[in-house]
């Protein structure tokens, strides 16, 4: 089973002291899980305003009504139609979301991860389940979130006593084939995917009584998932939505969601249910497949799949076979229903009906980490970050090693004018170190410009070369700040601690600044490297300079403070 890079987006209806006045709702939407820089638990986001969905549930609906008076005629200008929804979709998001989304994409390349979207909404925020966002368009165009990874999924919360059952996978599928005398037949549908006739890994009923049948089938408690494949329609909204099985004479017996769910409820060892079941056009303004699907959940499911309108039967026969493939082969849940709205895209040229298949979940529990856990999990240990984390500890045991040394320096000692400046040149080793680990960005350079080899030189100059020259500016402060406390007549008299800790934050401010130095190099270069590094024409000198700066960075204060003093005393104002 696939081990997915998830991000969890929760909405809630805004609360507001002066709601009601227009009618007008908000949507408050808020990061609950996601990888990148870290911090785990809720990032706060903006809002979704009611005007920006109704006029994309209109513009969905009207698009979807339209392609299905046209007889399912599909051509690329509808699939365009289907692209601007989603646009619309990712910018109704607030920014906030959208940045945390793209961090999150990055993760997940970064280590070869699939991507697992998931939409949990709170009861209050129900009605916005009305959207099709299996369309969320990612805003350069480059996919639909619902065909990537593990796909789109939504959540839907349930009451506080329910306990949900997390990691689910099918093994052992009842079927239930339902085609009533009087009814259009399923032809094409028990050709094209998983049938009585072509049973894959499902065990079928069909024929006459189908309650009865799936009634005896389930008793036994050899099943843990129910695959109904029959016609339906609507009454006003979902909640009447029913479902066409087979009576004792063969002819149609309407049974409805809550009428299923209710003798269900009878059969504990059913885990998942796959309704493949037209949804039909809704005659309800705010009529959803979510009513259906919380009706199944709340029987203990840990999953199912509804579909959120009219599907021909060659495309819900391509979604199911490819469905239940990728079940064969190990697949969750999630990775599966991805495989089918590909299958749909793919296999019959679909350009609309692969977002019809939507899958919903209980909330699971919240990831537990503390914010440390987090950081460690995100940014060290995902793939080549833990090559870095070698040099990282060894920065940190520099930087405490140099602060406590030069803690010991007290200058009254002949010995302590040779150490002094020893250490001194070895806390260019912090600059080097804080550079080699400052990488961010540094492939998308090597990409962009196809460094190979030799080709980084130029770069890594100038990347060492501004990590040297940073931190003469922290050097000229610690220095000026050694200076007061000696002028003072506080310097001989501070502690061996308090020595330690001013020289900590020093070396804690050169790591910084040669951290801000090399990312400053690597934004510099990824706009001017064509340019070449160009301080100076020759290139011996180019390392002469490095060198220069590297190793007598810290003694410049000291040398600029000396010049003073000696020009002071010549003229005779020190």
């Amino acid at each position: 089973m696939s081990e997915f890079i998830e991000i969890i987006l929760q909405f809630r209806q805004q609360n507001s002291s002066v709601a009601g006045e227009d009618g007008d709702e908000h949507y408050h939407v808020a990061v609950k899980q996601a990888p990148g820089y870290g911090w785990g638990g809720p990032v706060a986001g903006n809002e979704l305003d009611s005007g920006e969905i109704e006029t994309i549930r209109l513009l969905y609906r009207k698009f979807i009504a339209r392609q299905q008076r046209m007889g399912n005629t599909l051509d690329e200008r509808d699939g365009h139609i289907l692209r601007i929804v989603g646009d619309k979709l990712y910018q109704a998001l607030p920014e906030s979301v959208q940045i945390r989304l793209n961090e999150a994409l990055t993760v997940a390349r970064s280590q070869s991860k699939p991507l697992l979207l998931t939409l949990a909404f709170e009861s209050s925020a129900e009605s916005l389940l009305v959207l099709p966002w299996e369309l969320l368009h990612h805003r350069d165009g480059r996919f639909f979130f619902a065909l990537q990874g593990g796909g789109i999924v939504r959540q839907i919360s349930l009451p506080p006593d329910w306990n949900p059952h997390s990691d689910f996978h099918p093994h052992n599928i009842l079927g239930l084939w339902a085609e009533p005398d009087g009814i259009s037949p399923l032809d094409e549908r028990r050709a094209t995917g998983p049938s009585p006739d072509h049973p894959n890994s499902i065990q079928w009923r069909q024929g006459v009584d189908s309650l009865a049948q799936l009634q005896e089938a389930a008793a036994t408690g050899e099943f843990d998932s129910l695959h109904l494949t029959a016609h339906g329609r609507f009454g006003s909204d979902w909640g009447s939505f029913t479902m066409a099985l087979e009576d004792e004479n063969g002819r149609p017996h309407w049974i409805s969601a809550e009428q299923l769910t209710t003798m269900l409820h009878q059969y504990p060892s059913l885990r998942f249910i796959y309704l493949d079941v037209c949804g039909g056009d809704p005659v309800a303004a705010n009529a959803h497949p979510g009513g259906l699907a919380r009706q199944l959940l709340g029987m203990g499911l840990a999953g199912t799949i509804v579909m959120q309108d009219t599907m021909g039967q060659a495309a819900s026969g391509a979604a199911a076979h490819a469905f239940y493939r990728a079940i064969g082969q190990g697949d969750g849940i999630e990775t599966a229903v991805t495989a089918a709205r590909i299958a749909i895209r793919l296999q019959e040229d679909d350009i609309i009906h692969w977002s019809i298949p939507a899958l919903y979940q209980p909330p699971r529990p919240p990831r537990r980490h503390t914010l440390w856990a987090d950081w460690v999990l995100d940014r060290i240990i995902p793939n080549e970050n833990l090559l870095l984390a070698l040099p990282i500890m060894a920065l940190l045991l520099l930087i405490a090693w140099l602060s406590n040394q030069l803690a010991q320096i007290s200058l009254h000692h002949p010995s302590d004018w040779i150490t002094l400046p020893a250490l001194l040149m070895a806390t260019t080793l912090i600059s080097l170190l804080t550079a080699a680990v400052t990488t961010q960005d540094q492939a998308k350079l090597g990409m962009m410009y196809k460094l190979k080899k030799w080709d980084w030189l130029p770069f890594l100059i100038h990347k060492y070369f501004s990590a040297a020259l940073w931190p003469m500016f922290v050097w000229i402060v610690g220095w000026g700040f050694w200076l007061g406390l000696y002028l003072a007549g506080w310097g001989t008299q501070l502690p061996r601690l308090a020595r330690q800790l001013v020289w900590l934050f020093i070396l804690i401010g050169v790591a910084l600044s040669s951290h801000i130095g090399a990312r400053q190099a690597i934004r510099q270069s990824l706009l001017f490297l064509k340019v070449g590094f160009t301080a100076f024409p020759n290139q011996l000198i180019n390392y002469v300079m490095l060198l220069f700066l590297l190793f007598l960075t810290p003694f410049l204060p000291l040398l600029f403070a000396g010049a003073i003093w000696r020009m002071g005393t010549a003229v005779g104002i020190l």
